[in-house]
């Protein structure tokens, strides 16, 4: 059991080193088609618009918002993180409310 929870320590660290480079890219402007309206979230949830009774938990996410009000999100950044000594096959796709957004690592 402790070889779980070292695994799940690595990703949860993996996760935060990802989440701090992404603000700090965010912040730097140098994420094309991330506006200065946004906000970056670390496991935040989303209803599934296909299954409404399935709720969804992407690593990060970032939504885009066309204007100050940050009302509704216009984008939606999805990203998963992964940290294998391995390729991962990226022919596999992910499908995230009712978009099928391809995996890519």
């Amino acid at each position: 059991m402790a070889k779980k929870f070292n695994n799940q320590h690595k990703g949860d660290y993996f996760e935060n080193l990802v989440f701090k480079k992404l603000k700090e890219l965010i912040k730097n402007q140098d994420i094309p088609g991330v506006s200065r309206y946004n906000e970056i979230f670390l496991h935040k949830q989303y209803a599934s618009k296909t299954a409404p009774d399935v709720m969804l938990n992407p690593d990060i996410t970032i939504e885009v918002y066309s204007n100050s009000n940050k009302e509704t999100w216009s984008n939606l950044l999805v990203v998963e993180c992964k940290n294998h000594g391995r390729k991962i096959d990226n022919s596999i796709s992910v499908s995230y409310t009712h978009l099928t957004l391809p995996t890519i690592r």
